[in-house]
């Protein structure tokens, strides 16, 4: 008996992998099981689909012509009970698995960068968040050269790039050259933790001008924050569902290496031990 004719009952073309295989038999099942669908052509339905799919899995050989006709002797009843037994094995089967899969995420050396991670991030986003509200520092800049709208940051605002002498480079928005040509010294103001560029204050004549530094890590605080409290979700989360899964692996290669580069990038861990006093 061809073998393409189990493929036609699934609905799938000749060829699918397992996984297409799994995945269509299990929503023909839904539709086709005696307990909700009892009618005699559901019942004959779901002993085909049982059976087309342990034979495109590889865990029963087709049936042979000599076969066909001792199976012709087993009563409808007995088939759609056989039908259910596997049904029932297979869901046991992927719970097992499935039950296996999550506990092995929650052991071993992933876990324990997992919770790490955690009060790491915990931490941080809370000293992120108390030294965007914490008095700035001040500390007065002189420019040695400057580029004006480098690059476009959004549809109605361009960044400029301003050198001091000192060496540092700040991109800022808003960037006023009127205002830069009267006065190359300005006055840089700093988060008082982790000294982040928050903007540069230009004095003029009447008021002052100000220029919001950007691409920064404060620039992109809350998204900040919300990754690094990536690993405590994980760790306090804990459901064993698909979406966790991608909660998990995020948690473990992207929080943790973030959280590395900030605390290293800028001296911020050399500001931190100083209070942010120096």
């Amino acid at each position: 008996m061809s073998v393409s004719r189990y493929y036609k009952i699934l609905g799938l073309e000749i060829g699918a992998d397992h996984n297409t295989i799994r995945k269509r038999y299990r929503k023909l099942v839904l539709l086709y099981h005696p307990d909700k669908n009892p009618s005699l052509e559901a019942q004959k339905k779901f002993i085909e689909i049982a059976e087309a799919y342990e034979i495109l899995t590889g865990k029963k050989d087709p049936p042979k012509e000599i076969r066909s006709k001792n199976r012709s002797s087993n009563t409808n009843e007995e088939r759609i009970k056989e039908a259910k037994k596997r049904y029932y094995d297979q869901i046991r089967k992927e719970q097992i698995e499935q039950e296996r899969y999550f506990q092995s995420l929650f052991q071993g050396k992933k876990w324990l960068i997992i919770k790490v991670s955690s009060i790491t991030g915990i931490l941080l986003s809370f000293l992120i968040t108390l030294d965007m509200f914490l008095p700035q520092h001040q500390k007065n800049i002189e420019i040695s050269h400057y580029a004006e709208n480098v690059s476009s940051f959004n549809d109605w605002d361009y960044l400029s790039v301003l050198k001091t002498k000192n060496g540092s480079k700040y991109w800022v928005s808003s960037f006023n050259l009127e205002y830069l040509k009267n006065n190359d010294q300005l006055i840089l103001c700093e988060s008082w933790l982790f000294h982040e560029p928050i903007k540069i204050i230009c004095a003029g004549p009447y008021n002052d001008y100000i220029f919001p530094v950007k691409l920064t890590f404060y620039a992109f605080g809350p998204l900040l924050i919300i990754i690094f409290l990536l690993p405590a979700l994980a760790f306090f989360y804990r459901r064993k569902k698909s979406f966790y899964t991608l909660i998990y692996y995020l948690s473990l290669l992207i929080s943790p290496f973030l959280m590395l580069i900030f605390i290293f990038s800028n001296y911020h861990w050399f500001h931190l031990i100083g209070l942010g006093f120096i």
